[in-house]
């Protein structure tokens, strides 16, 4: 049997990071690179036909939006991010396909000061989507959804009339109901699941520290000796620059005259 898997690209990517997060075990978007994607669905399925299906994910076109120079720097962040996500995709075989666009729409508006914070939407990735299944589908054919948008339900219905097996793949929590009732067949991403495609994340390896010579020791204890002085050692290097005082002689008091005794007279 055939198998193709369709991907609602953020969807998949941002219950896939809060999965790991949940666990601490990544903490930013990038980190996915580290994610075995296709051994992820071989688990999830435990069918090692897997590894020979066609996965597709599907994401928007990313155009430089230059409204604003706070919007120019968002979109060409995206398109940074996009280009390097793609890489990391085709390495493992998985094919990205750029369907729709995005839209630029106001945000709610700011409980204080009423201002609308502008607000990225992607728009026309489940028309593809759906298109793409239903031209897939047939005999033999198995159709494996991940996609918590229901408009996605007219185009699951037609697949399955025209004969193919369905089968919905959501994560825990956050699975779209209607949709996996009316697959074939159902699955649930668990923290678990992920946490177990998840490769190590590489050592940074510490800078080895090179003996220094006898002259750059020296060289450096230079450079490190403080270009300023203050205080008492400052004053203790310059010369005294305080003008002369005044010596006044020294007035040495005068000794006084020894009392001479008073005569007494003879008493006749």
């Amino acid at each position: 049997m055939k198998t193709i898997f369709f991907i609602d690209g953020e969807n998949f990517v941002y219950q896939l990071r809060d999965s790991l997060a949940s666990r601490k075990l990544i903490r930013y978007r990038d980190e996915l690179s580290r994610v075995n994607i296709r051994k992820l669905f071989e688990n999830v399925l435990q069918d090692p036909g897997v590894r020979t299906a066609s996965i597709r994910y599907y994401a928007s076109k990313i155009h430089i939006i230059d409204k604003t120079p706070e919007l120019k720097e968002r979109t060409e962040r995206y398109a940074t991010d996009a280009d390097a996500w793609k890489k990391v995709l085709e390495a493992q075989h998985v094919e990205y396909v750029e369907a729709g666009h995005l839209l630029v729409r106001d945000g709610k508006p700011c409980v204080e000061c009423g201002h609308r914070e502008p607000v990225l939407v992607e728009k026309g990735v489940d028309v593809t989507i759906a298109t793409d299944m239903i031209r897939a589908s047939g005999d033999n054919v198995r159709l494996v959804l991940l996609s918590s948008d229901g408009d996605l339900m007219p185009a699951v219905l037609e697949s399955k009339r025209r004969g193919a097996e369905l089968v919905y793949i959501g994560f825990r929590g956050v699975s779209n109901a209607a949709l996996a009732r009316t697959a074939d067949k159902r699955h649930t991403i668990t923290s678990k699941h992920a946490a177990a495609v998840l490769a190590p994340a590489p050592k940074k390896e510490k800078p080895v520290e090179q003996k220094k010579t006898h002259t750059e020791h020296r060289h450096a204890k230079q450079q490190s000796a403080p270009s300023v002085f203050t205080g008492s050692r400052l004053a203790s290097m310059l010369p005294d620059m305080s003008p002369p005082v005044e010596q006044k002689p020294v007035v040495k008091p005068a000794l006084k005259a020894a009392k001479k005794p008073k005569k007494t007279e003879d008493k006749a």
